[in-house]
Order: structure tokens, then sequence, then C-alpha cells
């Protein structure tokens, strides 16, 4: 590779990354709108059932590479991660669209110790110092509610934990599963997880009419990561 081409991906790359958290961004606050009509139930499954047949439909021909592996890389990564946006919308029903995306991003600080964890390695100073700061951070945050972090905040912060935990699973699957399968076997799992409490208690919570389609179509299309 030329250096003119490596410069080529590499601005191609970061012009990515800021499109992707655009998109992240935009996603909570349709989330949040949403939970008025649905339950968080109902838009987990919702969104990542569409999430799973668009890139089953888009990349079919990948699944020649199915195999055991990949169906175990997409369901572990696919439950943190359907936990994840669950604990994440339950969250949301409870504090608002900003406090929510500040906690979630917290999940930048679990990634290292958990994939140290996972590595049987510890953690460096730099990430020790890394965690400190944060910390510190929460508590500037919460100074105008009294240190007192209401039940939303702690539920968004499992699902900082939780997304944390994907990004260490996925970067293990990344390397050894197709990345096209097990983000489409993710995405079913992701669903699923939802899918065991909706179908037990007979249905979706509103009429298949009442949903606002054009915010879960968009999630699911859009769906991050």
């Amino acid at each position: 590779m030329t250096p003119s081409e490596a410069a080529s991906r590499s601005r191609l790359a970061e012009a990515s990354l800021v499109l992707i958290t655009i998109i992240w961004g935009t996603t909570f606050p349709l989330l949040r709108t949403s939970l008025r009509i649905l339950d968080p139930y109902d838009i987990v499954a919702l969104r990542f059932t569409i999430a799973a047949v668009l890139i089953a439909a888009i990349f079919w021909k990948r699944f020649r590479y199915w195999n055991r592996t990949a169906l175990w890389d997409g369901a572990l990564t696919g439950f943190f991660m359907g936990t994840g946006y669950l604990v994440q919308a339950i969250g949301l029903t409870t504090i608002s669209s900003p406090r929510s995306a500040f906690i979630t991003g917290t999940a930048v600080i679990f990634v290292p110790f958990i994939d140290r964890f996972v590595s049987k390695l510890g953690a460096t100073l730099g990430e020790i110092v890394a965690v400190a700061l944060t910390f510190v951070g929460l508590l500037l945050f919460y100074a105008d509610a009294n240190l007192k972090l209401k039940a939303g905040d702690l539920w968004t912060l499992l699902g900082a934990v939780m997304f944390a935990s994907q990004v260490v699973t996925t970067n293990v699957a990344a390397r050894r599963s197709d990345p096209f399968v097990v983000s489409a076997l993710q995405s079913a799992a992701a669903a699923m997880v939802a899918w065991v409490f909706i179908i037990p208690r007979g249905g979706l919570s509103v009429p298949w009419r009442a949903i606002p389609w054009d915010r879960i179509l968009y999630s699911g299309s859009s769906r991050p990561r």
C-alpha cells in the first residue's frame, strides 16, 4: 500500500467514525420519545429484529462462512449488546437524553479493565488514571443533584458495562469469525433478549398500527457498533 492510499484510508476511517458518532447521538432523543409510546422491551426487540433482517438480506452470501464459532460469537456479543440497550432504554424512562448519553459514554472506561480481565493482564497506570479522572468528572456532573444517583443512572451505568463487554468480545470475535455473519447473529441475539420477555406476556405493549415505525426503522437501520 502506497503512502497516499494509506492516508486516504485513514481519512475514510475518520470520516466514518464521525458519521457513526452523529448517528449514535441522534438515537438518544429518538429513543426517548419512542419510550412515551412503547416500553423498552418492545423497542429493543423491534429495533434489532429489523437490524438482523437487513444485515442478513444484504450480506446473505457471507453466510457460507457460518460455523459454530460464529454462532457462539454472535450469541455472546448479542447478549451483551441486547442487555446493554435494554437497560439503557429502561434508564431513559427516568433520565434525560444528554444524561443517558454521557453515562453511556463511560463505557470506554470499562473496556480496558474488562479486556485485561479476559486476557489475564493487569491494568496499566494510564488506565487507572483515566478511570480516576472519569470518576471525578461524574462527581462534578452529579453535583447539581447532591451527588445522588437516580435509578435511571444506575440502569444506564449497567448498560455502559454491558457495552464495554460487547466491545471486548466483539474484538475477539472479529479475529476468528466473519464480521458480517457475527453482526447479523449479534443483532438477532440482541432482539431475543427482549423477545423472551415479550412473548410470555402475549405480545407487544401497543397495537402494530400505534408503533412509531419511522423512529424504529431509523434506529434499526442505523444500528451502531
